[in-house]
């Protein structure tokens, strides 16, 4: 009899197919699902979809619904949780899960997906820092990346290297497909760009 697979909790995770975060633990979901058993923790919404990051009465119901659900599954006691870390006020509610998960001693994965994680902490003030430093030394890996990022993190949260794990962003395998099948010549050629269009991102390259 085969040993069973870990059981992994996983979030975000919605049903909006251009939200990012999801679509990178969607992907973790369908390339790692014969090694581990994911568990999704759910961020479906229908009300106040374009004022996520404001301080509304709708994110708030939404939020404490997500924690009800994460803290069902922590009941449950997953092998791991795992769960984005983002920069704003999106910081400590990833704290703040990655931190009941700690309460119930399950290993916990935190996977940076922020641009401007370090801008934002940065800025932040000593007692918003000195509350997710705390959470961050507990946290048993922080996914992050780049190479580069890994050395800006470890740097700015002072952490240690085997903490610090790198996971390029992943490309979906059916898009990958077409595209490698896209005829690439010497005519002039179209390129469709999606995401925030700025240096950032690539698009002046």
């Amino acid at each position: 009899m085969s040993n069973p697979r870990p059981v992994v909790l996983i979030g975000p995770v919605s049903n909006d197919p251009a939200e990012s975060v999801s679509a990178v633990n969607r992907s973790f979901i369908r390339g790692l699902n014969g090694h581990y058993k994911f568990v999704e923790c759910r961020a479906d919404r229908s009300h106040g979809t374009t004022r996520q990051s404001r301080l509304t009465l709708w994110n708030f119901y939404y939020l404490f619904r997500q924690i009800a659900r994460w803290l069902g599954q922590l009941l449950r006691r997953p092998a791991i949780a795992h769960y984005a870390v983002s920069s704003g006020w999106a910081l400590e509610k990833s704290m703040a899960f990655l931190w009941l998960a700690n309460l119930f001693r399950i290993r916990t994965i935190g996977h940076l997906h922020s641009g401007g994680f370090i801008d934002h902490w940065k800025e932040l003030s000593g007692l918003r820092r000195g509350l997710a430093g705390r959470v961050f030394g507990r946290i048993d890996a922080v996914v992050v990346l780049s190479e580069g990022w890994k050395r800006l993190i470890r740097h700015t949260l002072h952490l240690s290297e085997d903490k610090i794990f790198v996971v390029n962003n992943p490309i979906d395998q059916e898009f990958e497909d077409v595209a490698l099948r896209w005829p690439l010549g010497r005519s002039r050629n179209n390129f469709l760009s999606l995401g925030v269009m700025g240096r950032d991102k690539g698009v002046l390259d």
